[in-house]
Parts: C-alpha cells; sequence; structure tokens
C-alpha cells in the first residue's frame, strides 16, 4: 500500500474510532456520576489519557513532539477552552438523558462555521448560503423538541443541566475550530498530548479547590477500572484520530459521519438504563436536528472561496 493510501485507511480507521468512543462517553459520565464529582471525574478522565499519550507521543513521534511543546503558548489558551468544555460536559451529562446531551451538542457544528468565520474569515461563503441558514433554522427547532419532558405537551423544558450541555457546545466549537487549524503544522497526537497535559493539571486544580479529590481512592477498583476505559477510548484514542481524520478526510465529511453519534448512544444507555427512552417529541426533535446539521455540512462542503 502507498504511502496516501495508507494515510486514507488510517484516517478511516481514526475516523470510525472517534464517532464510536464518542457515543460511549455521555454514558460512561453518567455511569460514573455516582462516585465522583464532575471536577474529579474529569480529572481522572484526563489523567489516564494523558499517561498513554504521553508513553505513545514519545515514542512514536519524538520530534513532533518537542516541536508542540516549542509551540505550547497557543495550545495553553487552548486547553483553557478545553477544561471548560471538560467541566461543562461531564456535569451536563451527569443529569441529562445521555441521548438528548449528544443530541444538543451537535448545536456545535453550526458554531464552527460562525466560528471560523469570526476567528479566521473561513467559511464566508458558507454564512450566506440558504442551505446553511435553512440548515440552522431545523437545529434550532429540533433542539426545543429535544427539550420536550412532557408527553402531553409540546413544550421545552431547561434546567442547568441542559444549560451546561449547551455552554459545552459552545466551547467545543471554539475547540475546534482552533485546533483544526493547529493540526495542519503540528501532528494531532502530540498537539493533543500537550493539550492533554496542559488540561489535566487545570482539571486537577478545580478537582483540589472545587471537588472531592477524596472519591479516587474511595470508588473502588471497579469504578476506577471504568473511568481509566473512558479516557483511554473518548479522549486519548478519539481525539486525535478525529483530528488527524479531518487533516486527511476534510472537517465536512467527518463531521457528517459524527451526526451517527446520537444512534450510538441512545442503543448503548437503553442496554445500561432501560428507562432512557425518548418520546415521540424527541425522537422528531432528533430527526430535525441532525437533518438541519447535516444540511449544515452539505453547505460548507459546496461551498465555493469568496474572493478579498
Amino acid at each position: 500500500m502507498s504511502a496516501p493510501s495508507r494515510q486514507i485507511a488510517l484516517a478511516y480507521a481514526g475516523l470510525a474510532v472517534a464517532v464510536v468512543s464518542w457515543g460511549f462517553s455521555p454514558v460512561f459520565i453518567r455511569f460514573l456520576s455516582a462516585p465522583y464529582d464532575p471536577f474529579t471525574q474529569a480529572f481522572l478522565r484526563y489523567g489516564s489519557a494523558t499517561a498513554a499519550l504521553l508513553i505513545l507521543s514519545a515514542w512514536l513521534y519524538p520530534r513532533d513532539f518537542a516541536r508542540a511543546w516549542r509551540h505550547a503558548g497557543p495550545l495553553l489558551v487552548l486547553a483553557v477552552v478545553l477544561v471548560a468544555y471538560q467541566y461543562t460536559w461531564t456535569a451536563g451529562c451527569s443529569g441529562a438523558n445521555p441521548t438528548v446531551a449528544q443530541l444538543i451538542s451537535k448545536i456545535s457544528l453550526v458554531l464552527v462555521i460562525l466560528f471560523s468565520f469570526a476567528i479566521f474569515r473561513d467559511e464566508r461563503s458558507v454564512i450566506r448560503s440558504k442551505e446553511y441558514l435553512f440548515g440552522t433554522l431545523l437545529c434550532l427547532v429540533g433542539v426545543a423538541f429535544v427539550l420536550v419532558r412532557d408527553p402531553g405537551r409540546i413544550l421545552p423544558t431547561l434546567d442547568v443541566y441542559t444549560l451546561l450541555v449547551w455552554i459545552s457546545a459552545l466551547c467545543w466549537a471554539v475547540y475546534a475550530v482552533w485546533a483544526r487549524h493547529v493540526s495542519l503544522n503540528i501532528h494531532p497526537v502530540p498537539m493533543f498530548t500537550v493539550l492533554a497535559v496542559f488540561s489535566t493539571i487545570g482539571l486537577g486544580a478545580l478537582a483540589v479547590i472545587l471537588g472531592e479529590p477524596s472519591s479516587l481512592f474511595e470508588a473502588g477498583a471497579y469504578n476506577t477500572g471504568i473511568a481509566v476505559l473512558s479516557g483511554l477510548f473518548p479522549i486519548a484514542a478519539a481525539h486525535p484520530a478525529f483530528h488527524y481524520a479531518q487533516r486527511n478526510l476534510g472537517s465536512a465529511y467527518c463531521n457528517s459521519l459524527e451526526l451517527l453519534n446520537p444512534l450510538i448512544t441512545y442503543v448503548v444507555a437503553v442496554l445500561v438504563w432501560p428507562e432512557e427512552r425518548l418520546l415521540v417529541a424527541q425522537w422528531f426533535g432528533g430527526a430535525l436536528l441532525l437533518a438541519g446539521a447535516f444540511m449544515v455540512l452539505q453547505a460548507r462542503r459546496h461551498a465555493r472561496p469568496v474572493p478579498e
């Protein structure tokens, strides 16, 4: 197999790992919300991911790893965004229906294009397209139906967990835009390793100040094992794999397949908690939201550069 073909094959494999791993993520977080507070859980998961990534980067990518440290300034700022995302996502998923949280998070696909325009002046032709505007409208209507909780009333309900998931979608959009640009110049594995180191330090400080770090020793071996597993796959494996896939397959294509996440989350969540089912209105809203997100991604794929 030629080098380009091998890169494409690895990109598809990485994308599959990311899509499946992120589908499991809300279920892991919800399961671990009993033994750990959000700060301590996030610290343990990121700490596990960081330990594995440090070994991998030093072994396979020593030059890129050193280069990533030389450009650590922007990554330190990006790590602040990632810490905010990880806390809000962990806290939100701790109390929200995992599938609902996963569906709401897809609003970040709309925000990614807005932030790309605001920060880097990309996507100018996308935000002017009717496909993008109509897709965004479908996403917002879909979210409203997803937030319906009373089968007798078509009325969205907001709570603190839902708001935290919204904030996490906002943080993820900023992270995705910035990380995509950084990963064009630095290999995704060492790049995310440095990010994970900074994020682990930040989450550890927050766990000591605001959390209950004693739970790290009180949760038991089983919960610790689940936490480590949820750090190795949805974090250590999925993030670098997705950045690598984006670089080789294109952002719009990768995000299109990421729309499968809610289905994976739903299947796993129902197996763990049979009562975690969606209302008819929520199914309808989820279909609208995903259709709108797909339309937004298609607008991005078909966009043409706008001259200065």
